[in-house]
């Protein structure tokens, strides 16, 4: 079973922490530890960091729309075959929630 409830990242002094719901931390992220001479190592995996926290934040998000997306694929297909003029308008209906976990996971 998944965790219920809205997933987000943790940010501390400017670094990611954690992924939280409402109920608790999901998980901590890595502590990304500052050497002399290291500095664009360090900010390199600070990014990475952050950029994992965001992707385990919307993982939740992108299996839905996954799942989403697969269980419209035949309605999509039929809908196709009926009305090839609009094509763009259904593919961009049954894309929309793909394209929100993606910004979602991405940003």
């Amino acid at each position: 079973m998944i965790t219920q409830g809205k997933w987000t990242v943790i940010d501390r002094m400017g670094k990611a922490f954690g992924v939280r719901t409402e109920s608790g931390f999901l998980c901590f992220m890595r502590e990304i530890s500052k050497y002399t001479g290291q500095n664009e190592r360090y900010e390199r995996e600070l990014k990475e960091n952050a950029d994992n926290a965001c992707l385990i934040a919307a993982s939740k998000d992108l299996l839905e729309a996954c799942k989403s997306t697969v269980a419209q694929i035949g309605v999509v297909l039929k809908a196709i075959k009926e009305k090839p003029e609009y094509v763009e308008t259904i593919l961009m209906a049954v894309t929309g929630q793909s394209l929100e976990a993606i910004d979602k996971a991405t940003n």
